[in-house]
């Protein structure tokens, strides 16, 4: 579908472009490109504008998601707890995240359990940094994000 839509797009570019540079020729020829509907330097930002729109157009009806793009949505229905979502949103988004912050909106109790249970299954890896944790993203998860 997107072929026949980036095709239908170019051909009539290309033709708009074809049908407008015929019509300011044959006026310029007769003598009457003053009397034209529009004035001739009019078409150059017009078909300027529109050749960039629809190239804009093709380049993002052929557009693949980049590598890091994630669906956080579909991600989100991995999780059964809402702090361990949060711990992992966080690192796909930040790439890191404080155990203490996860503390501070959870509470100390929700917030180890939810690094425990993440540790377990290799989803993420904590170092010491002073009297808190930073947590990163384990090989699991890096796994999942290539």
């Amino acid at each position: 579908m997107r072929n026949y839509v980036a095709a239908a797009l170019i051909a009539v570019s290309a033709l708009a472009t074809a049908y407008a540079t015929y019509y300011a020729a044959e006026a310029i020829s007769n003598g009457t490109f003053c009397a034209m509907d529009l004035p001739i330097p009019l078409y150059i930002p017009i078909f300027y504008a529109l050749g960039v729109g629809a190239g804009l157009l093709v380049q993002e009806l052929f557009r693949k998601p980049a590598s890091g793009d994630v669906d956080l949505d579909a991600v989100a229905r991995l999780f059964d707890r809402e702090e361990e979502w949060y711990i992992v949103r966080e690192l796909l988004t930040k790439g890191s995240v404080l155990q203490s912050d996860v503390s501070e909106r959870f509470g100390k109790v929700r917030a180890s359990r939810a690094v425990a249970a993440l540790e377990a299954k290799d989803l993420i890896r904590r170092e010491r940094i002073g009297k808190t944790y930073v947590i990163l993203a384990g090989p699991a998860l890096r796994s999942l994000l290539r």
